[in-house]
């Protein structure tokens, strides 16, 4: 794996997608394990993503692997391209926390109204007021038109005006 090889995208494909194992394993037999089975799984053919997608390796690519499971700077490194989700119902502070919000009662609400009323005092002096004001009718109604006499003009004169 060149560092200046463009058309490989380490985050979609790393050692965790081919020995799919979790970042937080460190049991070398589990980690032997795992190798075995995805060597296993490459011989026929097999070989998927944690995604879904198969992965066409060649044998060099899998030993390149390998290498980079084995050795633990390697592998840290490898860790940093990878996201994991964070399982937060084996967290047990998160748990507490959450049991401590379920016994309280909501306070959202009036934290809410306070605070919208607070806003709307200090802002109501920069805006302009609600509804525009009203203005006296005092303009008096424009004159109506002149009538205009009607004159008809031969159809000659028409014709030749408009070209």
């Amino acid at each position: 794996m060149v560092a200046d090889d463009f058309s490989f995208n380490p985050c979609r494909r790393n050692i965790f997608d081919v020995f799919p194992i979790d970042k937080s394993q460190t049991d070398l037999k589990a980690i032997n394990e795992k190798r075995r089975n995805a060597r296993e799984q490459w011989q026929y053919g097999q070989l998927v993503a944690r995604d879904g997608a198969k992965l066409t390796l060649s044998e060099a690519e899998l030993n390149a692997f390998e290498s980079l499971l084995l050795d633990p700077v390697e592998r840290l490194k490898a860790e940093q391209f990878v996201h994991q989700a964070h399982r937060f119902s084996q967290d047990e502070e998160l748990a507490a926390c959450l049991q401590q919000l379920k016994n309280q009662t909501d306070l959202l609400p009036e934290l809410l109204a306070d605070l919208q009323a607070a806003i709307l005092a200090r802002l109501s002096r920069f805006l302009p007021p609600l509804a525009p004001p009203r203005l006296p009718d005092d303009l008096p109604w424009p004159a109506p038109p002149e009538p205009l006499d009607l004159l008809l003009e031969p159809l000659e004169a028409v014709i030749l005006r408009d070209e």
